[in-house]
């Protein structure tokens, strides 16, 4: 009698071989079979899947968490830019320029908005500088900081751009914390920041065109004085000589030039000959230049009158208005992005159960491995002992 497994064979003669039944392989899965093996194992089946779940939570409940405050922005309306629209206009009214493009300047500031809000060097200078940066790299090395700052602008930091078949052409512009409330402030931060260096970015042509407006406004004013300037004090030198010549030629009144059908024509074209007007003449005319003040055309007043409009325009700060329109501010997240704890609960309790069952298949499998094994070792010298 040999024993084999659980198992008794007896040999009534030891002369002939044994007859064992034949274990051909078979493809074939005996599903009553393998759920007796697994029931047999549930121990060890719930024991996996309580390890493996108690991993999931400990992961869920300790894993950093991300919460998500998303805005959604459109271009600007009229009344949102309306005071610094009313700034645009006085410059028009003053410079006599044409019109203000409404409609032009919303969608230059609205284009703006967008190109840095979207760049990742606008992303860097403000992430930079915001507290949530510095309590994340506090205690982090140069290079951990360098590369924190990096990760936060690319893929914390975010603006989409409306899809093809979106209606509503807004843009969604999100940032990603580890607390909600973190989320909201430094999203809010950042379109506050933006707005501000869209409105410098376009108001910059607009005070470039202001100075330029009242610059070439001042350098004609001063164009015409220096010509008067000029033109005054040449009369005086002319006026001077003049006066030396009448005094050194004697002559105290008119002197008569030349006779033209009964009158007396004095060639006053050239000033060779002002001295024919005499002393008494010419004292006046001089001290007329010296103290009597200038005569200006009237577009000197009209410089003058364009001027004191448009200066006082240079100490202008720009009116509080926005870029860009809400369509959905900064939001207060309500649920987080990650981690789902519920997810990976269940997933944990799926993960054990499917790795309890795999521990008590592959086992049940090695075990039938050794008794076929053993089997065909027995039958083997078995039948060497029959043919012996």
């Amino acid at each position: 009698m040999v024993y084999i497994g659980n198992r008794y064979l007896l040999n009534q003669n030891v002369n002939m071989p044994v007859q064992h039944p034949a274990s051909p392989d078979s493809d074939e899965i005996d599903l009553f079979e393998l759920c007796r093996i697994l029931w047999e194992k549930k121990w060890v089946i719930l024991a996996f899947t309580m390890l493996v779940t108690a991993v999931a939570t400990f992961y869920a409940f300790t894993a950093a968490q991300r919460w998500t405050s998303v805005a959604y922005v459109s271009p600007p309306r009229v009344e949102q830019i309306k005071a610094y629209l009313e700034q645009r206009r006085a410059l028009a009214r003053a410079d006599g320029t044409k019109t203000v493009d409404t409609d032009l300047l919303i969608k230059n500031l609205f284009a703006s908005f967008v190109d840095l809000s979207s760049a990742q060097r606008t992303k860097l200078e403000f992430l930079a500088t915001a507290q949530y940066y510095k309590n994340l790299s506090a205690n982090a090395d140069p290079e951990n900081a360098r590369r924190i700052l990096t990760r936060l602008a690319d893929h914390s930091l975010l603006v989409k751009s409306p899809g093809k078949d979106q209606i509503a052409p807004y843009y969604t512009v999100s940032f990603t914390a580890l607390t909600a409330r973190a989320a909201q402030e430094v999203l809010g931060a950042y379109i506050a920041m933006v707005n501000k260096k869209a409105f410098d970015l376009i108001d910059g042509e607009f005070e470039d065109s202001l100075n330029a407006s009242v610059q070439f406004r001042q350098a004609e004013l001063e164009s015409i004085e220096f010509k008067l300037k000029s033109a005054r004090e040449n009369q005086i030198a002319t006026l001077q000589t003049a006066l030396a010549t009448a005094g050194k030629a004697g002559l105290r009144d008119y002197a008569v030039g030349r006779n033209n059908a009964g009158n007396t024509v004095i060639e006053l074209r050239d000033a060779n000959h002002l001295f024919m007007l005499g002393e008494k003449y010419l004292s006046a005319e001089l001290d007329t230049a010296k103290t009597y003040p200038l005569i200006f055309p009237a577009r000197y007043y009209e410089i003058k009158r364009e001027l004191s409009l448009l200066e006082p325009l240079l100490k202008y700060s720009i009116a509080t208005s926005n870029s860009y329109s809400f369509q959905l501010s900064p939001t207060l997240p309500a649920s987080r992005d990650a981690p789902k704890r519920s997810l990976i609960i269940a997933l944990g309790i799926l993960l054990g159960g499917m790795l309890g069952c795999g521990w008590v298949l592959v086992n049940e499998a090695v075990r039938k491995y050794k008794i076929a094994s053993l089997e065909r070792t027995v039958a083997g010298m078995e039948n060497n002992q029959g043919r012996s």
